[in-house]
C-alpha cells in the first residue's frame, strides 16, 4: 500500500480538490435523529443547494436550543403527522432561523413545530418563536407544515434594515393552529411579516412581497399581521376564529406603531373568514387595517363576524391629515359586506372619517389596472434539486453519519464523532488502549476508491495506525496502514484505494509518539456501491499482522470482535517458545480464564472457546517471563 503521507504538499492539495469539489454538488444529508445536536450537525455539514432532511418521530428541544440555518439550505421532514419538534421548555429562540444574507432561497416542509406558554414566560420575555426568515430572504418556501401552541409567533419575515432588498417568497399549504395565550394578549401570531424600515413606491401584482396562500388558520390573535415596510399578499386561504381571540383582527396590516414606520402594501384577497360553530358572541374583525395601501377583494365572511373590513388610524391623532403612513391608496371591492352594528359604509367599518376619507384615501371599486399575481405563485411548481447519490463519481463522503461502534470510549468522546464532519481536535473519538478499535458500517457494500483519517493534530505527535475492511464484521483485511512518523496534520492522511471492496472499515491505531491514548478526530471513505465481493478477496490472518512497533506482532487475537460460540484463535510470535499463561478478565477485574501452554516452534495457534462467556469486552493478558502483553476483545 503506498502511503500518500510522504508528500504532504500533494495530499493537501488533492483533499482541497476533493471538499471543494463536494460543495459543487446538491445532497440529500439525513440527521441521525430529531435530535437538537443531529440537527444541528447535519445543518452544518450542508452548503447551499443541499437537503437537510430530518426523520420520523418526536423530539423536544430545551431553552436556548435553535439553529441558524444559512440561505439556500432547505430543511424537510418526513411529514408534517410523522416528523414533530416541540419545546419543552421556556425559550425565546426561535426553532429555526433561514439567514438569506447570501441571497440564496430555502425551503421549509413536512414538518410540524409545536411552541408552548411556560409558567412567567411574558414576565421573564422569552416567549416561544417558531421559525425566523431574516436578512432579506428571497424566493423561499414553506409548505405542508403546522405550526401550534407559539406564544408569539409561528413564523416570522424579517426584512433587511435599512437596505433596499424585499423578501419574496411563499407560504402554502401550512397550518397554523391556536398561537395565542390569553394570559399574554398582545401576542399570538400566526405569520408575521415586517419590511426593511423604507417606505418604497407601490407594486401591487409583482413578485415583490411574500406570499401567504391555500393555508388554514385556526385559534391565533392575527393570523397574519404585518409592518416596518412590510409587503405581502394573503389569498385562497381558509381563515378560523375561535372564541379565545374573537376581539382581534384576523387579517391585520400596522400603521405607524412599534417600528419606525407602518405597513406598506397588502393584498388581500378570495380568503374564507368564518369561526368556529359555538362562538360566545360574534367575532369583530375579519379584515383590520391601520395603515399603508392595497387592495381587498374576493373575501367572503360569515355573518358570525360583526365587520368583514374595519379601517383605524395609528400612530397619530385623528384628524390630522395626512397622517405618517397612514391609508391613502385602498382599493375595496366585491367583498361580504357585513353590517351587523349598523354602522358601516358598504362593509367598511371606519373609525376616523376626519383622517381617512371615502372617495379621497380608499375606494369602494377596483384598483384602474390592478392585475393579481399569477396563482397558484410560481415558485410553487419548481421542486427541490435532485440530491445526488452520496457515492456519485466518488465525490462524497460515504462514510458520513454512517452507524458506528468502538471497543471502548474515553469519557464523553464517542464515536459517533469521528463521522460527523467537524474536525475540531476537541471534537474526536477517544480511547485509553492500543489494543481498541472503532468501526464504521458504511450500510452496503462498496469498492473502495480512498480513505482519509484525521487523528489529534494539536502538538507534534504521529500515530501509528493499520484500516480494515469486512463484509461481514468477522473476517478483515487490511486495506491500509501508516508506519512512519510524519506528525498528525489537520489534513490528515488520505491513501488511494484499488480492488478494495467492503461494507464495514475498521480503525486500529496502534501506536502514538505522546502517550497510549487513541485519537481519531474524523474518518472520511470514498467509493461505488457495489454487489461484487470477490475484488481482492484474499482475506487471512496473515494481513493483520503490523510492522511497527514489534510488540503489537507478538500477539494477534482474531477475530475480534468475534461472535459468541465462535472460536477466538490467538497467534503467537515464535519468541515465545516457553511456558506461558493466559490471563482473560471482565472489565470489572475479574478472572474469568487462566491457560497455562507451552508455544513450540511450529505449534498450532491457542484456541479459545467462547461459549462459555458472556457478551462484552474482556481483557486478553499474555504473561510470558517477565513480559506482559494485553490485548481487549468483544464478544456479541
Amino acid at each position: 500500500m503506498k502511503n500518500f503521507q510522504k508528500k504532504p504538499l500533494k495530499t493537501i492539495l488533492l483533499l482541497f480538490l476533493l471538499i471543494n469539489t463536494f460543495d459543487t454538488y446538491s445532497k440529500e444529508i439525513i440527521a441521525k435523529s430529531l435530535k437538537y445536536k443531529d440537527v444541528k450537525k447535519a445543518v452544518k455539514l450542508a452548503v447551499p443547494g443541499d437537503v437537510v432532511k430530518l426523520p420520523s418521530g418526536t423530539e423536544n428541544w430545551y431553552y436556548g436550543q435553535g439553529i441558524t440555518v444559512p440561505g439556500g439550505i432547505s430543511i424537510k421532514g418526513s411529514g408534517k403527522d410523522q416528523t414533530l419538534l416541540k419545546r419543552a421548555q421556556a425559550s425565546q429562540v426561535p426553532f429555526i432561523i433561514f439567514d438569506g444574507s447570501n441571497n440564496k432561497a430555502s425551503e421549509l416542509s413536512d414538518i410540524t413545530f409545536i411552541g408552548g406558554y411556560f409558567y412567567k414566560d411574558k414576565e421573564y420575555g422569552r416567549l416561544s418563536r417558531g421559525i425566523d426568515f431574516v436578512k432579506g430572504c428571497t424566493s423561499f418556501k414553506v409548505y405542508n407544515c403546522r405550526f401550534e401552541n407559539f406564544a408569539n409567533y409561528a413564523i416570522t419575515v424579517n426584512d433587511r434594515i435599512g437596505e433596499k432588498s424585499v423578501q419574496k417568497g411563499v407560504i402554502f399549504n401550512n397550518e397554523f393552529i391556536d398561537n395565542y395565550h390569553s394570559n399574554v394578549q398582545n401576542y399570538g401570531y400566526g405569520i408575521v411579516v415586517n419590511g426593511n424600515g423604507t417606505w418604497t413606491n407601490l407594486e401591487l401584482g409583482t413578485k415583490n412581497a411574500v406570499f401567504i396562500e391555500d393555508n388554514y388558520f385556526s385559534g391565533n390573535r392575527h393570523h397574519v399581521a404585518s409592518n416596518n415596510g412590510s409587503k405581502y399578499v394573503f389569498r385562497y386561504n381558509d381563515v378560523k376564529h375561535t372564541n379565545k381571540v374573537r376581539n382581534f383582527s384576523m387579517a391585520d396590516a400596522h400603521g405607524k406603531s412599534s417600528s419606525p414606520i407602518g405597513s406598506r402594501s397588502y393584498e388581500i384577497y378570495n380568503n374564507k373568514f368564518y369561526t368556529e360553530s359555538n362562538m360566545e358572541s360574534k367575532a369583530r374583525t375579519a379584515i383590520g387595517i391601520r395603515g399603508g395601501d392595497g387592495v381587498i377583494f374576493n373575501n367572503t365572511s360569515s355573518t358570525s363576524i360583526y365587520r368583514t373590513i374595519e379601517l383605524w388610524t395609528e400612530g397619530f391623532s385623528c384628524g390630522t391629515y395626512p397622517g405618517i403612513n397612514q391609508i391613502r391608496s385602498l382599493y375595496i371591492w366585491n367583498n361580504d359586506k357585513n353590517d351587523h352594528l349598523k354602522f358601516t359604509n358598504d362593509g367598511v367599518a371606519n373609525n376616523c372619517e376626519a383622517s381617512v376619507k371615502k372617495g379621497r384615501d380608499y375606494f369602494l371599486f377596483k384598483k384602474p389596472e390592478y392585475i393579481p399575481f399569477v396563482y397558484p405563485h410560481p415558485l410553487r411548481k419548481k421542486t427541490l434539486p435532485k440530491p445526488i447519490d452520496d457515492d456519485k463519481d466518488n465525490k462524497m463522503n460515504i462514510a458520513l453519519f454512517k452507524p458506528t461502534e468502538a471497543s471502548n470510549t474515553f469519557q464523553q468522546n464517542y464515536s459517533m464523532n469521528a463521522v460527523d464532519n467537524n474536525v475540531d481536535f476537541n471534537n474526536r473519538w477517544a480511547s485509553n488502549s492500543f489494543s481498541d478499535w472503532w468501526i464504521v458500517d458504511l450500510k452496503d457494500t462498496y469498492d473502495l476508491s480512498a480513505v482519509t483519517i484525521i487523528n489529534y493534530y494539536g502538538d507534534d505527535r504521529y500515530y501509528n495506525f493499520v484500516i480494515e475492511s469486512s463484509f461481514d464484521k468477522q473476517t478483515w483485511r487490511q486495506i491500509a496502514q501508516k508506519t512512519n512518523k510524519e506528525r498528525a496534520t489537520k489534513e490528515g492522511v488520505t491513501f488511494k484505494l484499488t480492488n478494495k471492496t467492503g461494507r464495514y472499515i475498521r480503525v486500529r491505531i496502534y501506536y502514538s509518539s505522546v502517550k497510549t491514548d487513541v485519537h481519531l478526530v474524523e474518518f472520511r471513505a470514498f467509493g461505488n456501491k457495489t454487489t461484487n465481493k470477490s475484488a481482492d478477496n484474499s482475506y487471512n490472518t496473515e494481513e493483520l499482522k503490523l510492522s511497527s512497533p514489534i510488540e503489537e506482532q507478538q500477539m494477534i487475537v482474531f477475530p475480534n470482535p468475534a461472535n459468541k460460540n465462535q472460536d477466538i484463535t490467538i497467534t503467537l510470535n515464535d519468541i515465545f517458545r516457553r511456558m506461558n499463561i493466559l490471563y482473560i478478565y471482565d472489565l470489572y477485574g475479574q478472572l474469568i480464564l487462566e491457560k497455562k501452554f507451552k508455544k513450540e516452534l511450529g505449534t498450532p495457534n491457542l484456541k479459545i472457546e467462547t461459549s462459555t462467556l458472556r457478551v462484552g469486552y474482556y481483557n486478553v493478558v499474555l504473561k510470558s517471563g517477565k513480559k506482559l502483553l494485553n490485548k481487549r476483545i468483544l464478544i456479541h
